[in-house]
């Protein structure tokens, strides 16, 4: 598994379960003697469009820099030799190499 999909699992995450629980406290004076598949259907009706339309945009913005796995293990400037500097890509390949 990517890195970036594991972040991605972990927003999702982030999203879902205080939606759910909200739901779940709600909905449970309603539902609490309908059938578990009764139960679910309607959760999972109110939960989807809610995490498509709301909570994705909106955790999706808050996160984007670190979904995007920015900052994450890059070099802004490296010394290379006799006092040259790489910096960009050029830098992070040579971190990688041990460089």
């Amino acid at each position: 598994m990517s890195a970036q999909r594991l972040r991605l699992a972990v927003v999702t995450w982030i999203g879902v379960y205080p939606v759910l629980t909200v739901l779940a406290v709600l909905l449970d004076p309603l539902l609490n003697r309908a059938p578990v598949p009764l139960r679910t259907l309607v959760m999972s009706a109110l939960l989807v469009p809610a995490m498509v339309f709301v909570v994705v945009p909106v955790s999706s913005a808050i996160f984007a820099d670190w979904l995007a796995g920015a900052d994450e293990g890059k070099a802004d400037k490296v010394e290379v030799a006799d006092g040259e500097v790489a910096d960009g890509e050029v830098a992070d390949a040579l971190m990688r190499r041990g460089l």
